[in-house]
């Protein structure tokens, strides 16, 4: 039996916690303020993370996020979009480009993303997710 990818796992446990993809969205773009206290803890897990599987979208994600949150918006979009070269499909990191894109005043760059996030959703018959990226794209249209 070979293990669980990051993906797998993580899509394992929003599964098995009943939570969805708008639990996902909620532990990508939100941060308590307990966290906030233990960034920089957060930052070497995540690059320590990310140097041992260059390749993990989820990690890359929770990186970009993190520089997202941080105003780091160069370092966030250029991890985010790597991890969306790995693997398309992983629309935690489509939804946190977005809001990046939208936060430099590229509205145009994050809808295209949200509508390609959409159209895959859809493919993949991913209700949630398709829910999600809808609502992330409501928001954007709400604070133009």
């Amino acid at each position: 039996m070979q293990p669980e990818s990051p993906r797998t796992s993580e899509t394992s446990r929003v599964t098995r916690t009943g939570c969805g993809m708008k639990c996902m969205r909620k532990s990508i773009l939100s941060t308590s303020p307990r966290d906030l206290d233990s960034m920089p803890d957060r930052l070497d897990h995540l690059r320590h993370r990310i140097e041992h599987a260059p390749s993990d979208p989820d990690a890359l994600t929770q990186l970009g996020s993190l520089y997202l949150e941080q105003g780091r918006f160069e370092e966030a979009d250029a991890l985010l979009s790597l991890a969306l070269e790995i693997d398309p499909g992983w629309y935690p990191a489509s939804i946190s480009l977005a809001v990046c894109r939208h936060s430099t005043r590229d509205r145009d760059g994050a809808m295209q993303i949200l509508t390609a996030a959409a159209e895959e959703a859809r493919r993949n018959e991913d209700s949630e997710a398709f829910d999600l990226v809808r609502d992330t794209m409501e928001s954007i249209s709400r604070h133009d």
